[in-house]
């Protein structure tokens, strides 16, 4: 599950996206995880130009689409 927060607040921790109950009623994997928020989140600074991929911004949705490469990986 990745929680909302209008991309300013919020963690996977937070009790209300606890999986625990979801998992154990069926046969389902619950995955909660955190990304970076607020400036660190998405502030843009070409001084942040990540080498490997030429990006400078939106590293909260870099941090999602990791966790999502990972969940299919896994």
């Amino acid at each position: 599950y990745i929680h909302g927060g209008g991309w300013f607040l919020g963690a996977g921790s937070e009790p209300d996206y606890d999986g625990a109950r979801p998992a154990v009623r069926g046969d389902l994997v619950v995955i909660n995880f955190n990304y970076r928020l607020g400036l660190l989140g998405w502030g843009l600074h070409e001084e942040f130009t990540d080498r490997r991929t030429s990006s400078f911004a939106n590293w909260g949705l870099q941090d999602q689409a990791a966790l999502l490469h990972w969940v299919q990986a896994n």
